[in-house]
């Protein structure tokens, strides 16, 4: 039999099979890697509403998800019939095969798991994130790599202290908070990871047990017990784990506490960078032709490319600003840096509501020929997971500079007595204006372009003379962090003319490609070019 090409991957086997639809692994033609494909019908998500619910809740958390220890997804991919969803592939079997297989696990072993999985978790906590389905059949491992995986029920909480009421998992690792349909937060992932490291050492779960009724009737006789003819566990291990499988969530081991015991400084803070939102994951591609060649998928790449190069923007200034910080430039760094975020903001929370509440196909009269609107696009998958994940990411943007934006609030407010903020600097002149908009505590969008503009003059003003000397990289990296900052001023126009769609990564982008190799007089003549542009459409209005 011939094997089935999906685009650039051919499907050699079944691996497994899941809840209307199969696992198989492929192989990329392109660079001779393996992946995991999960094949759905297309009329499988007409039939079962849940299953586009499901699948889209898995793959679109793990897009925001970068942790060695959990699997990845790639890419969606579709035909006439298939949906294919695209993951890293997994060479080794999954936990639940290795303990059925080798039986109970000596403590080195069964630590050298926990540690990952509690590595995984560090990222889920961090988004505020239940994975609410852990066991060992949904831990992969690749090359002795722990994977986390079965993320359909995880669910995404505004706060770590947020309560869910959805019953979901898998029974004999649901914390006892689930089981009784009470209201659960993130500890309940830890009961679930006290169950695995129990099962891990133990060769079965610390409660066991057919039916929901009976689960609960154990739980609520008998008291955890350890299986000393099974397996030789020291006291610390045994304290650990009664701590973790408290029936109390209130008592039980909270996630800090879990991190700073079993993670050194070192890996916490690697995993912490790693879910810092440096950059925003391309996420979904859509790469069927038709997708490919659509002007409707232009806008709204496009637009969501918008978001991601604010952002980068948004950190470069906090990192300038940061710097720039000294007893007698304060106020001037944490006003900028409070402005600026408070402009990108502003910007990242309009593309969202155009792009996922307000878009409307009707509004592009000039793509009804186009082959995908004789089938509503807002109304297919794939279309429902791009606005999904636009809301993941405005919602990582907003958490960058929440904490930021709180301090320099109480900053701002306290700004309002009449002093001045720029007092010796170059911004007198516009003290005015300020006072204006400050008074009102509301900023017009306007007043902030023209503030940014003023940021992006004093830093040339600031860094002159290094942009004039013979050192060739003296002041570049501030040159070209002040052309990025303009762009933000005339957003639509700089991604029409100059920025390829399909391309998220800046520095991959022909025209910042093209910038770098500039020498820095005839940089310096670009952004002053610019500023004066910018200056004449702001003022102007």
């Amino acid at each position: 039999m011939i094997p089935e090409v999906v685009e650039n991957y051919m499907l050699i086997e079944v691996i497994g099979s899941i809840k209307n639809g199969k696992v198989y692994k492929a192989l990329n033609i392109k660079n001779n890697s393996c992946v995991a494909i999960k094949v759905f019908e297309i009329e499988q998500f007409r039939e079962v509403p849940e299953l586009e619910e499901l699948t889209m809740n898995e793959i679109l958390t793990l897009t925001i998800i970068n942790n060695p220890c959990v699997v990845k997804f790639i890419e969606i991919l579709k035909s006439f019939r298939h949906y294919y969803f695209v993951y890293e592939y997994c060479n080794d079997s999954t936990l639940e095969a290795i303990i059925q297989e080798q039986g109970v696990q000596t403590e080195k072993v069964a630590f050298y798991y926990f540690r990952q999985l509690v590595q995984a978790f560090q990222s889920l906590v961090s988004e505020n994130i239940i994975h609410r389905n852990l066991k060992p059949s949904n831990i992969m491992l690749h090359s002795g790599q722990i994977k986390l995986g079965g993320f359909r029920f995880c669910k995404g909480m505004n706060a770590p202290q947020d309560l869910s009421l959805t019953m979901v998992g898998s029974l004999n690792y649901m914390a006892p908070e689930i089981l009784k349909g009470q209201e659960h937060s993130v500890k309940a992932d830890i009961w679930s990871l006290g169950c695995v490291l129990y099962e891990l050492l133990y060769g079965i779960p610390p409660f066991k047990e057919k039916t929901m009724a009976k689960l609960l009737l154990e739980l609520e006789e008998r008291e955890i017990q350890f299986l000393d003819n099974v397996n030789v566990v020291s006291q610390t291990t045994k304290n650990l784990l009664l701590r973790m499988l408290t029936k109390d969530q209130n008592k039980r081991i909270n996630w800090k506490v879990l991190f700073e015991r079993e993670l050194t400084q070192t890996e916490r803070k690697k995993n912490n960078i790693e879910q810092q939102p440096n950059q925003i994951q391309q996420g979904l591609t859509f790469n069927s032709q038709i997708y490919q060649a659509s002007k409707v998928l232009k806008y709204l790449l496009m637009e969501r490319n918008k978001i991601f190069y604010l952002q980068k923007v948004l950190e470069e200034v906090l990192e300038f600003t940061k710097n720039e910080r000294d007893e007698q430039r304060v106020s001037q760094s944490v006003f900028c840096g409070y402005l600026i975020a408070k402009y990108i903001s502003y910007l990242n929370e309009m593309i969202r509501m155009n792009l996922v509440e307000k878009f409307n196909i009707s509004a592009f009269p000039y793509l009804a020929k186009k082959l995908e609107l004789q089938n509503d696009i807002t109304k297919t998958l794939e279309y429902k997971s791009f606005c999904t994940l636009i809301q993941k990411e405005c919602k990582i943007a907003r958490k960058m500079f929440q904490d930021f934006q709180e301090t320099a609030d109480i900053f701002f407010k306290s700004q309002t007595n009449g002093q001045h903020i720029y007092q010796g600097t170059k911004f007198t002149h516009f003290e005015n204006e300020l006072e204006r908009e400050i008074s009102s505590f509301e900023i017009s969008i306007t007043f902030m372009k023209k503030f940014v503009l003023k940021y992006c003059e004093d830093l040339k003003s600031q860094y002159l003379q290094q942009f004039l000397d013979n050192n060739p990289q003296s002041g570049n990296k501030q040159l070209l962090h002040i052309e990025k900052t303009l762009e933000s001023l005339i957003l639509d126009e700089f991604f029409e003319n100059c920025m390829d769609y399909r391309q998220i990564d800046l520095e991959q982008q022909n025209y910042f490609a093209n910038l770098n190799k500039y020498p820095k007089a005839d940089l310096l003549q670009i952004i002053t070019n610019k500023m004066d542009y910018i200056r004449h459409k702001l003022y102007k209005q």
